[in-house]
């Protein structure tokens, strides 16, 4: 007796469910699931660093110094 939260005690033995699943399979839909993944990631990149090339237009504000509004100076 295991953990085995699909199996039913006393109706159906763990050895009996078990998938007919390949290792061919296994190997191919890891190999898709990785491979996704890093499409997924490399569009990311490109699309960050070509937001990030672009420098900022003159009407755009920059980055406002908070550091005198923490420490209490005026």
């Amino acid at each position: 007796m295991g953990r085995q939260p699909f199996t039913v005690y006393g109706l159906l033995r763990t050895t009996d469910g078990l998938s007919s699943v390949s290792r061919q399979q296994v190997i191919k839909s890891t190999w898709f699931i990785l491979s996704f993944y890093l499409l997924i990631f490399g569009v990311g990149l490109w699309v960050l660093l070509r937001i990030l090339r672009e420098p900022p237009h003159e009407d755009e504000a920059g980055p406002q110094s908070t550091l005198a509004d923490e420490t209490g100076d005026s």
